[in-house]
Parts: C-alpha cells; sequence; structure tokens
C-alpha cells in the first residue's frame, strides 16, 4: 500500500459526511454541503491520478474544481 492509495482510502469517509448531507436540510445547507462534496472529490480525483498512474484524473480534477467554483458562484447570486 503506497501513501497515495492510504490518502485516497482516508479521503472517502469525509467525503461521504457531505454527499448524504447535500440530499437534506435547507436548501442554503445543501448547497454548502454539496460545495464540500465537490472539493472533497476533486482531491479525491488527484490523489487517484498518482495511485493509479492515470493523467486522465487529473484533467477530470481540474475539471471539477472549475466547474464547482463556477456553481458557487452561481447559487450563491440565488440563495
Amino acid at each position: 500500500m503506497t501513501a497515495w492509495f492510504a490518502a485516497l482510502c482516508a479521503l472517502f469517509p469525509p467525503f461521504l459526511v457531505p454527499a448524504i448531507a447535500s440530499f437534506t436540510g435547507t436548501s442554503s445547507r445543501r448547497v454548502v454541503a454539496g460545495q464540500a462534496a465537490g472539493h472533497l472529490m476533486t482531491f479525491i480525483l488527484a490523489a487517484a491520478t498518482f495511485v493509479f498512474d492515470q493523467n486522465a484524473f487529473l484533467d477530470l480534477a481540474l475539471a471539477m474544481a472549475v466547474v464547482n467554483l463556477l456553481m458557487a458562484l452561481t447559487l450563491e447570486q440565488w440563495i
């Protein structure tokens, strides 16, 4: 087991907490939980890049980070 694989496994439980919380509560709490889950998924994909030695995961992580940022800016105006 490499250190990157350990980091990848350690990031899943913190990801599950906001991912589950994004389905309950008020709309503002769901947005915040969705943003937290999106950021943690970006870290998970970046760690998966090094675990599986696939550069496509890093491209996906960067694209997700940009989309997550744009979604945060857009939803900030509505809520």
